[in-house]
């Protein structure tokens, strides 16, 4: 017995060396050039496009740590990276890799970053293409979980993973002249992965601490659901906090048409329009109010700007305009010098979004029996360009003598109103407003008329 218990005893150690010596070797075939060139070349199948990383370790006993991921962009700026990763750790069975297989059990990315750049056609820079290997013979990886194995024969890689995380994101979308449109920071996910012969479908949950959009306006706290299957990503529920509102919305698109067709729908409540302002760098106290909007947007993401298409309904109440360019150089045409700061119980408006510009249908301010009442159409360029037409009616008491169109016309306080034609043309930093006389005077006399009545 004594006999037979040295043997088990030198049998076990003798597993246990074995074991030991295939775990270091496995740790330094993990990082030799031939296993990091065959990560790179499943890597790079799985994404389509050209993957370089800068070391690949193992770390821990089922740990492989991969550092430094780029992914290039296209030609002609192949040479600049369009994704990049700091640390992918791998959880993974490392005796698997002694039959040509990984085995992942759960998959973490920290600080991964997406930049998209739009050029100067419209199109959106994408990554560099990369033909998929159609045979690795022996240098074939199947990747699967502890639950499921390879079927014999089968080349390429297999993924299955119950566990992926993503940290500490970031997303950001550059026009033409390298200004960010959108910036997205703070992104985490999690949920499921699988892969399989070009084939890639993933559910989870998606948080974003914060994206930016434009110059500042700024949505947080964001989550959604999501799902990527037959290469059509849907976010069905998408929800976060805007100024002290609320946003809800949903965003699909499909990869696998041209030119990438998307669908977005957002619905904002209770938003308070100062703190926006405060955000683009004006005073919070220039435009007040609470904003509510509804929007449909659709396009195709790889022709970004010039395809967008939508359309959309907003109002705002409780409304209060302090220091308006627009409405101060309008009161300066028509001797009204308190137009400027000017205050509405509601304003309401719809729009439509088409080549590159939104088109007012109509804004309107109410009450209408509002000592000033606005009614403007006319569109806002993205560039920030304007031309805009709009009527202004003001009551008669308001202009009493002042206006230049009525220097020789004594009107008494009353009931009476004035509606004035104006357009507003420029820019949005800096606009020219201009009054139609002839029809200004048309409109004074009407004015002048009602009194008389």
């Amino acid at each position: 017995m004594k006999i037979a218990g040295i043997a088990i005893a030198v049998l076990f150690a003798a597993i246990g060396l074995v074991l030991l010596a295939g775990h270091f070797w496995l740790q330094n075939y993990i990082n030799t050039p031939e296993f990091r060139a065959m990560a790179e070349s499943a890597v790079s199948d799985a994404v389509s496009a050209p993957v370089k990383l800068e070391s690949v370790g193992a770390s821990l006993w089922n740990t492989v740590e991969v550092k430094g991921i780029t992914v290039a962009c296209a030609p002609p700026l192949a040479q600049v990276p369009f994704a990049t990763g700091k640390v992918l750790k791998v959880n993974i069975s490392l005796s698997a890799i002694l039959r040509k297989e990984i085995k992942i059990i759960s998959i973490e990315l920290e600080q991964p970053a997406v930049v998209l750049r739009q050029m100067r056609d419209g199109s959106v820079l994408l990554p560099q293409k990369r033909a998929r290997s159609e045979s690795r013979g022996d240098k074939a990886m199947a990747v699967t979980t502890a639950q499921s194995s390879a079927a014999p024969g089968e080349s390429g890689f297999k993924v299955v993973l119950d566990e992926t995380r993503i940290s500490k994101g970031r997303f950001q979308f550059l026009d033409v002249g390298q200004n960010s449109l959108v910036l997205a920071d703070g992104i985490g996910a999690k949920g499921t992965i699988k892969y399989f012969k070009g084939e890639l479908d993933s559910t989870g949950q998606l948080e974003v601490v914060k994206v930016v959009a434009g110059k500042a306006l700024a949505i947080t706290a964001i989550t959604t659901p999501f799902s990527f299957q037959k290469r059509i990503l849907d976010m069905p529920s998408i929800s976060g906090k805007i100024y002290g509102g609320q946003l809800q919305g949903n965003f699909k698109s499909n990869f696998g048409k041209p030119n990438e067709p998307y669908e977005l729908s957002l619905k904002i409540e209770g938003m308070e329009v100062g703190g926006l302002m405060a955000d683009f760098g004006n005073q919070p106290d220039r435009v007040q109010g609470v904003l509510r909007a509804d929007a449909k947007m659709s396009g195709q993401m790889s022709q970004f700007a010039p395809s967008s298409s939508g359309q959309g309904t907003f109002s705002m109440r409780q409304v209060k305009i302090a220091g308006s360019p627009v409405l101060g150089s309008l009161g300066k045409i028509l001797g009204v010098p308190g137009l400027a700061d000017t205050k509405f119980d509601s304003v309401e408006g719809s729009f439509v979004l088409k080549n590159e510009k939104l088109v007012f249908e109509k804004i309107e301010t109410f009450p209408k029996q509002n000592a000033t009442h606005l009614v403007i159409s006319g569109t806002y360029g993205l560039d920030g360009s304007l031309d805009l037409r709009g009527d202004i009616t003001l009551n008669a008491g308001l202009m009493g003598g002042v206006s230049q169109l009525l220097k020789a016309v004594k009107v008494s306080e009353g009931n009476g109103v004035m509606t004035i034609p104006f357009t507003v043309r420029g820019t949005a930093d800096s606009p020219k407003v201009s009054v139609e006389m002839t029809q200004a005077a048309e409109g004074a006399i009407k004015g002048l008329m009602n009194l008389i009545k």
